[in-house]
């Protein structure tokens, strides 16, 4: 298993460590590294934190010897992993999203390759249910998953066929889609929380431009939240005022932050000394701290040093960034 395959992993891990629960302010535990999955090369980690702070994670695993690709569902109870093949394809599309609902079920969205379909999966008692959601032709490489407190998932991902931004729910059984931005061609990783009032948040990228998008009142409102902005992570403080990590979608090297308090965007510069950022999740406790991770391929005096797990908190306006491992 390569550095790259073990960081990946490692990165959800390690912010899984900090989330927490609504409300909740927690110390900053150590970090420490766990070699989850070595059975093959695994790509775009999601994870969630349960009551019992047991871990979740879903990913997209590649077996060695193997010529197909299984979406991996795994969780951690008493110190051991335990791992499920949730589906199976034999074309790879982007990352999973996890969420878990009240009741601590996992829910996963997902793009499967082969057909270009949005799908969808339950862990029921009787193991995994699964449907497809909306079937584009092309579909977004990173659907955003959340659920409320009813059980009901919410998804957003991007029509890669139209290049619409599409937000998706479950209602009596069937999905109801509708279309959010139609103004033009949406990049396919897409970011989406519920508030708590339950109202849809999406975090997303236009052309070089980062967006946000709440639905009030059944209306979509849409801002501009940075004219530069790439592979969003959302994150919403108990006020419901959204935090965004992105990239710089101008050099790709530059992880950058935006965040609206009132009516006014600001944004930040995490990390101008990577090379190239690879992945990221931001995160705010009850405190309001920010928590972020990031893997990034780095130089230092010339000599390239390969891919460095980052972590960096926010605390009274100002980014304190630390190499994990």
């Amino acid at each position: 298993m390569s550095t790259l395959v073990i960081r990946t992993l490692v990165l959800a891990v390690g912010l899984g460590a900090l989330l927490g629960f609504p409300g909740e302010s927690r110390a900053v535990p150590p970090f420490v590294m766990e070699l989850v999955d070595t059975t093959g090369h695994v790509y775009g980690a999601s994870l969630e934190l349960d009551t019992h702070r047991n871990l979740h994670v879903a990913y997209w695993r590649v077996p060695f010897e193997e010529g197909i690709r299984n979406l991996v569902y795994a969780v951690r109870r008493n110190g051991e992993w335990v791992f499920e093949v949730v589906d199976t394809t034999t074309a790879l599309i982007g990352a999973p999203s996890l969420a878990l609902d009240t009741r601590g079920v996992a829910h996963i969205a997902y793009a499967e390759g082969n057909h270009g379909d949005i799908r969808y999966g339950i862990r029921e008692e009787i193991g995994w249910t699964l449907e497809t959601v909306d079937t584009p032709g092309s579909a977004s490489a990173r659907p955003g998953l959340d659920v409320d407190e009813w059980h009901v998932p919410h998804i957003g991902s991007q029509d890669g066929t139209h290049g619409f931004l599409k937000y998706a729910k479950k209602e009596q059984g069937a999905w109801s889609i509708e279309r959010v931005d139609t103004s033009g061609t949406v990049d396919e990783e897409v970011s989406l929380l519920l508030d708590r009032f339950g109202r849809p948040n999406l975090a997303y990228s236009q052309g070089f431009g980062l967006f946000y998008a709440i639905n009030t009142l059944a209306a979509w409102s849409i801002e501009l939240a940075d004219t530069l902005g790439y592979g969003p992570s959302l994150a919403l403080d108990h006020r419901g005022n959204p935090h965004i990590s992105y990239w710089d979608s101008s050099t790709y090297f530059i992880l950058r932050y935006a965040t609206r308090d009132e009516d006014d965007w600001q944004v930040a510069e995490v990390d101008t000394a990577a090379f190239q950022i690879n992945g990221h999740a931001i995160a705010v406790d009850g405190d309001g701290v920010l928590h972020l991770v990031w893997v990034a391929d780095s130089w230092y005096g010339g000599i390239f040093d390969g891919n460095v797990l980052r972590y960096g908190t926010r605390r009274d306006g100002l980014w304190a960034v630390e190499n994990v491992g």
